[in-house]
């Protein structure tokens, strides 16, 4: 398995803007091959800043790299922007190969 992750800092007061884009933004991920799950994970407030991480996981990293490499994934990421402002810097990927699972 393969999890994928992109780490957001938002802007505390805007942070309902964040979550409805998420909540608002076309989804393909369900219809490709290896996709197992998504998740959007919200931390504790600090500073007047939330972080944020999407959270996904695949069969394997080439499954993912597919998706990133896809028609479907350039879709999904074309339309709905981020309003200006809410973010506090751009996204930081992190990706893992999961090693050990306890179900």
């Amino acid at each position: 398995m393969y999890i994928a992750m992109n780490r957001f800092t938002v802007n505390q007061q805007r942070a309902d803007e964040f979550i409805e884009v998420w909540k608002t933004r076309e989804r393909n991920l369900k219809e490709f091959n290896g996709y197992i799950t998504f998740k959007l994970l919200q931390g504790d407030a600090k500073d007047g800043k939330i972080t944020f991480c999407s959270h996904a996981t695949w069969t394997s990293e080439e499954s993912f790299m597919e998706w990133v490499n896809s028609p479907q994934f350039k879709q999904s990421h074309s339309k709905k922007r981020m309003p200006e402002g809410v973010l506090l810097g751009p996204p930081q990927f992190e990706g893992y190969q999961v090693v050990i699972s306890e179900d």
